[in-house]
């Protein structure tokens, strides 16, 4: 395929997915439209006229410099340094910088954009060397796909070649915990026997994980999540989507997310516990285009509900989310509210009202990223009303290319 095919495609996959934020953005006045999709909005807008007018300018595909080049030299930058060239030259990135965000992290989401924008990777390397930030690091060979963490590549980004080919899911619940430092919970089964019902109609391959499940393969320990998360992840091909939620506590320990599993005893925890940079990096490294990762984590079971266990986890599982969507319970300063009348985590109920079809205002006949998120949030300040108590609002990142699908029942709705 040459490089004017190659921007043909890009352009009509960009086109379908600004299709799709103009129309969940007709669903809000100027005024009430959410902030994230007001910004994918501007960017998508901004990545169809450029790629129009490389094509309108038979502009030649331009290729991304080497990565280890540009995170050595972004290395060198102290962290008001990378403020500024952010807020100059890509001010998308620098929306993104939240308080207590830190230097590398920053640098992640900086190259992760020039991953999907090869324009902008280039503009860095010109402003990098250019403008004598630095002086120009001596190239170190690097082994292919060097980087663990599924940062840039020197091969540009690929779009998935069509639409969803399989959808699969990993599904993790754990109201049960060997260590009696760790409370048990009371809603964590149900949630994923549900959302496994409710994605298992919706055509997904699910594998669930939880304290009931028949088979000791299935129960919720780092052994059996990591071997399933591995299997999914190697089974997915270019075209998946790949959902993986966790419901379950949730720690942060020296200074890196945890998720407390079945058997997780709290005097090894930095040893054993499964560090969401593993989930996320297994994620990463999936041939799958689409990758999900939802959080209803950090409960502590008592009455009153999902209380944070660290205040700083959703935060920081937030922030370390690059390359997939993301939807956590709560902020990092707000309680993971648990629901008894319905026998769920409220984030988890609307997760699954939202699945069920109401996220899909506009009638488009399958339900995104963006559609949950929005109705999620929605249906959190409708409970907060009711039940008087504090705002609980989803924390939400989408990373990629377009509006990711997780439901399509156009062809449902033909027969």
């Amino acid at each position: 395929m040459n490089d004017t095919e190659t921007l043909s495609r890009a352009l009509t996959m960009a086109r379908r997915a600004l299709r799709i934020l103009e129309e969940q953005a007709a669903g809000f006045t100027a005024l009430t439209i959410p902030a994230h999709l007001k910004l994918e909005l501007e960017e998508k807008r901004r990545e169809v006229a450029e790629l129009e007018a490389r094509i309108a300018h038979g502009t030649p595909r331009i290729e991304q410099p080497a990565p280890a080049a540009l995170r050595s030299r972004l290395e060198q930058l102290d962290d008001v340094e990378i403020d500024t060239l952010c807020l100059d030259h890509f001010p998308h990135v620098y929306a993104k910088f939240s308080r207590g965000l830190r230097r590398d992290e920053k640098i992640n989401l900086l190259l992760d954009y020039c991953r999907r924008n090869p324009d902008a990777a280039a503009r860095l390397a010109d402003l990098l060397s250019v403008t004598g930030m630095m002086a120009t690091p001596t190239p170190q060979p690097q082994p292919p796909s060097a980087d663990a963490r599924g940062d840039l590549t020197s091969t540009a980004f690929q779009p998935p070649t069509g639409p969803i080919r399989e959808r699969w899911a990993l599904l993790v619940g754990v109201n049960y915990y060997v260590d009696p430092n760790f409370a048990n919970l009371r809603f964590c089964v149900n949630d994923v026997v549900a959302l496994q019902a409710t994605l298992e109609a919706a055509g997904y391959t699910v594998v669930a994980l939880h304290d009931a499940a028949p088979d000791e393969h299935l129960l919720p320990t780092r052994d059996n999540v990591e071997a399933e998360l591995a299997r999914i992840c190697k089974a997915a091909g270019r075209d998946d989507l790949v959902w993986v939620h966790f419901s379950c506590h949730g720690k942060l320990v020296e200074a890196r997310p945890v998720l407390i599993t079945r058997e997780t005893r709290e005097p090894t925890l930095a040893r054993k516990a499964l560090s969401l940079a593993e989930v996320e990096r297994e994620l990463r490294n999936s041939p799958a285009c689409r990758r999900i990762l939802t959080l209803d984590a950090c409960h502590t079971g008592v009455e009153i509900g999902r209380d944070l266990a660290d205040p700083e986890f959703i935060r920081n599982a937030y922030e370390l989310a690059e390359g997939f969507a993301l939807l956590a319970a709560s902020t990092s300063q707000q309680v993971a509210q648990e629901w008894a009348a319905k026998e769920h985590g409220v984030f988890t109920y609307f997760l699954l009202e939202g699945l069920s079809g109401k996220a899909d205002r506009t009638h488009k006949g399958f339900i995104t990223v963006n559609d949950l998120t929005t109705h999620t949030l929605d249906g959190l300040r409708r409970w907060n009303v009711t039940h008087g108590g504090i705002l609980q609002e989803p924390t939400a990142r989408v990373e990629g290319v377009g509006d990711m699908i997780l439901v399509d029942r156009r062809e449902a709705g033909k027969t």
